[in-house]
């Protein structure tokens, strides 16, 4: 974890190594919000959600279809019947 000092008219400076991670670079709009427990989160607002986090990419995939609760319990229904059909 880094910290930061915070400057004169509350400017901060975001650490090199942490620029590199989130390919921030100098005159990009940043996201910043502040979460639950009062942490400053900054993001850059430069990336979809789905560059973020791929699973987000998913997202929606199985609309006009089954939910995913009633697939899950679809396939017990099948994996039930089949257990009942091989007698284990």
């Amino acid at each position: 974890m880094n910290q930061i000092k915070v400057r004169k008219n509350f400017i901060i400076a975001i650490p090199k190594d942490l620029q590199d991670e989130t390919s921030i670079k100098e005159g990009d709009i940043v996201e910043v919000k502040v979460d639950e427990l009062g942490r400053i989160i900054i993001s850059n607002s430069n990336k979809t959600d789905e560059e973020v986090c791929p699973v987000l990419a998913s997202k929606g995939i199985w609309q006009d279809e089954i939910d995913g609760v009633d697939y899950v319990n679809q396939i017990r229904k099948e994996w039930k019947s089949r257990e009942e059909s091989l007698k284990l």
